[in-house]
This record gives C-alpha cells, sequence and structure tokens, in this order.
C-alpha cells in the first residue's frame, strides 16, 4: 500500500481505514498472506496492526520503491506489515463510516456566465449546426 490519500471532505469519517480495509480483504482474497505499506502515516496504519518492520526485510522490489518513494515524494516514509488475517478495524472508524458525508465547502463555486468568457449576450448570435 502506497499513497492512499481521502478528499479533504471527506477525512475523519472513516472512509480512509475502510480503503484500508478493503485493499488488505481483497490481498487476503487473492492469497497474499502478507501484505505491505511505505507510508510516512505509521500511527495511523498501528491501528489495523500494522508493524514497522526494517527496509531489508521488504521484498526488493519493494526495497527499491521505498527508496524511490522517500526521494521523490515521501522522505519519512517507513515500511510496514501486516499478516492479512490479523487486520483489525476499530469500532470507532467503522461507526464514523456509518454516517460518513462529505463536509460541505465553505463558499459554492460561483456560476459561470457568458461574461467569464468574454461574450456579451445582449451581441452575440449563436449558430450550430446539426448535421440534418
Amino acid at each position: 500500500l502506497t499513497s492512499i490519500g481521502v478528499l479533504e471532505e471527506w477525512r475523519g469519517q472513516g472512509v480512509g481505514a475502510h480503503v484500508v480495509e478493503r485493499l488488505v480483504t481483497t490481498a487476503r482474497d487473492k492469497g497474499y498472506d502478507t501484505v505491505y505499506a511505505l507510508t510516512s502515516a505509521e500511527e495511523y496504519l498501528h491501528q489495523f496492526g500494522f508493524d514497522r518492520i526494517e527496509p531489508a526485510s521488504l521484498p526488493e522490489t519493494l526495497q527499491t520503491r521505498l527508496t524511490t518513494k522517500q526521494e521523490r515524494l515521501d522522505p519519512d516514509a517507513v515500511p510496514l506489515r501486516i499478516d492479512s488475517e490479523r487486520f483489525h478495524m476499530p469500532g470507532y472508524l467503522r461507526e464514523a463510516f456509518k454516517g460518513a458525508h462529505p463536509e460541505p465547502d465553505e463558499e459554492p463555486e460561483p456560476e459561470e456566465g457568458p461574461e467569464d468568457f468574454g461574450i456579451d449576450p445582449d451581441e452575440a448570435t449563436y449558430k450550430y449546426d446539426t448535421g440534418d
């Protein structure tokens, strides 16, 4: 698991937890015994049962990916792993997800009109070719 994100208006409502749960469950159902994560959100994943491991214990492909992630995106990324059968969803996150809804934007986007595109709606004429 790498670079999992939740849109800001959905954060704090258990949405990310359910994404992680679905990914781990899918991996388990496909026969993977171990799921790895490369992230700086170590504390967040601990609540599900992920444990920090040494980079040298990662499969070689993931060692390379961790190095790339640290160099390009997230210098604080560390490797974590979980036995896919040990995943645990905290009850408070499951409950939070039941009532999840996007937080309203502070200000609604203004409607765009012809003037926003340099068109004078009183003077413009429109011709559409419908191909008939």
